[in-house]
């Protein structure tokens, strides 16, 4: 939104230096033609006066048009590039905060920076398979569990790994039975 206004706003102050003038002297030979209607030609004074009101407003219906024309255009074109990056900015985000279960980044077809994001979504993809990979490495370790420290560092590992690709692990549930014994159901 910053540079559409700064668009709109340059393209007001170049067009000041066009309307200003024009309004001016437009304004002075019709004031002009006026005086002269009124001492030659008293029944053409209306539509003098009209015609010079339908030219002012003209002109800045014009003006006006221009600069809203120029914002429009400008928050579309801003749209399609400050879009994606917007886009990008957030997922990287999310990213830093190892959150790696997001989805691949959309855009829209018309968007710019196609193959910046399409770059990105392979980096992204591939990253995000090696921490798979990863995962299932640390998984095959053979840790001895009756070194305590061992083990709580290989499950946190672990646990840390599943959160970022968004896996939940299966947790075992104790329910007692109305029956004999209890009863160990899993729950996902």
């Amino acid at each position: 939104m910053k540079y559409t206004n700064i668009a709109a706003f340059s393209t007001a102050i170049g067009l000041l230096f066009v309307f200003i003038p024009l309004f001016y002297y437009m304004n002075q030979n019709y004031n002009l033609f006026i005086e002269l209607a009124y001492l030659n030609s008293p029944n053409i004074v209306t539509n003098l006066e009209s015609e010079k009101f339908g030219m002012n407003t003209l002109l800045v219906a014009t003006f006006l048009g221009q600069i809203l024309f120029i914002f429009l255009l400008m928050l579309k074109l801003t749209a399609k590039i400050a879009g994606p990056l917007k886009v990008l900015k957030n997922h990287l985000k999310l990213l830093s905060r190892g959150h790696w279960h997001a989805p691949v980044l959309k855009v829209r077809e018309d968007d710019e920076f196609q193959d910046v994001i399409d770059t990105y979504n392979y980096f992204f993809l591939s990253f995000k398979e090696n921490l798979k990979q990863d995962l299932e490495s640390i998984n095959q370790l053979k840790i001895d569990k009756k070194n305590s420290q061992s083990h709580k560092v290989w499950k946190e590992l672990i646990d840390t790994k599943e959160e970022q690709l968004g896996i939940v692990p299966v947790k075992t549930l104790t329910v007692l039975s109305d029956v004999e014994g209890h009863d160990s159901r899993h729950v996902s």
